[in-house]
Order: structure tokens, then C-alpha cells, then sequence
């Protein structure tokens, strides 16, 4: 399967964009087997960055040539749907779709830094931030927190990487959110 893939997207240009894409999926998608579905989130809410994140993902599934459909699932979050029994295979058993369990597929791993930068890059994008000196990306996969500091490493980058113990997150629509998972935030100087 991995051949099939590399092979689709060996042109250089799609290769890193779908690099990024497979970085922002594991950082916010999802799949269902059954229905042959990708779901990638993006922030909704209505600020230039969730607009910038929209812009970014619609960008690079299109530029791949995937048809989708976007779905708003709740006020704060957009939802793109792909309908693809093969790339949904796929991450299944690259990626994983439980954020858990999430991780980075092995391939990434023997990549040049250069490209394995496209692949931090989409993943950041999805599931990180920053504040003046350092980008942080944070995950409740232990596995893809592992993956992540030696991508850093082969890429160049020095990290530290903190554990923090699950937390009451809130509300949504009423109800109260509490984490079940520790979460890992590893943050690389900028």
C-alpha cells in the first residue's frame, strides 16, 4: 500500500503537499472504514487564523485532487469529508484514526529533513501553536509524541517534551468535558 502512494505522489510538488496534508490529517482527522471517509477538522470560529487554517487544508486537498465536501458539525469547528476507499485504507493502517493511537507512518521517518520539515509543518498546523521563542505541538499519543521528537531530531531541531495529566476541559453545548488521556507537549525553538 505504501508504494501505492508514494508512487501517486512522487511528483515532487504533490509529494510535500502531501506530506502536509498527511501531517494535518493526523493531527485532526479521522476516518470511518465503512463509509470509505476521511474527516479532517479545521477551527471555525470566526478569527484570521481559523480562516488562515480553513484556507490551508481546503488548499491542499484540492491541489491533491481529492473531491470535498465541507459539513459544519458544530458552531466552532468545519468538517471536510473525502470519500475514498483507498486513502482511507490507508491511514488506517498508517495513521490510525483514534487520537490516541495516533502516529507517524514509518516512511516519514527515512525522509530527507527537508521533507520531513512539510510533514512537521501539517501537523503543526493542526495541532500546535507558539509563543515568542518556540513552536509547541501538542497530543495524548504517546507513540506520535515518540515520532515527533525523532522527526525533530532528524530534522535538525532541539526539543524538550512535557507530560501533562488529564484535566477538566470545559463545556460543550452544555455538558461538561473531562480528559481521560495525558497529553505531550513538545516544543522546538522557532
Amino acid at each position: 500500500a505504501n508504494l501505492v502512494w508514494l508512487q501517486i505522489f512522487w511528483n515532487p510538488r504533490n509529494f510535500s503537499l502531501f506530506l502536509k496534508f498527511l501531517g494535518f490529517y493526523t493531527a485532526e482527522g479521522s476516518i470511518d472504514i465503512k463509509k470509505s471517509t476521511v474527516s479532517i477538522s479545521a477551527c471555525n470560529d470566526g478569527t484570521i487564523k481559523a480562516k488562515e487554517e480553513q484556507e490551508y487544508i481546503e488548499n491542499l486537498i484540492e491541489c491533491l485532487g481529492f473531491s470535498i465536501i465541507k459539513t459544519q458539525e458544530e458552531k466552532t469547528a468545519l468538517t471536510y469529508r473525502i470519500y475514498s476507499k483507498g486513502l482511507t485504507q490507508w491511514i488506517n493502517k498508517e495513521v490510525t484514526h483514534l487520537a490516541q493511537n495516533k502516529k507517524t507512518p514509518e516512511f516519514v521517518k527515512n525522509l530527507s529533513s527537508r521533507l520531513i520539515e512539510y510533514y512537521l509543518e501539517g501537523l503543526y498546523r493542526g495541532d500546535g501553536h507558539q509563543t515568542s521563542t518556540s513552536y509547541i505541538l501538542a497530543t495524548i499519543s504517546k507513540k506520535l509524541s515518540e515520532d515527533v521528537e525523532e522527526l525533530l531530531l532528524k530534522a535538525g531541531y532541539s526539543f524538550s517534551t512535557s507530560i501533562q495529566a488529564p484535566t477538566t476541559r470545559g463545556y460543550i453545548k452544555g455538558r461538561q468535558v473531562i480528559g481521560r488521556h495525558y497529553s505531550y507537549h513538545t516544543s522546538w525553538l522557532k
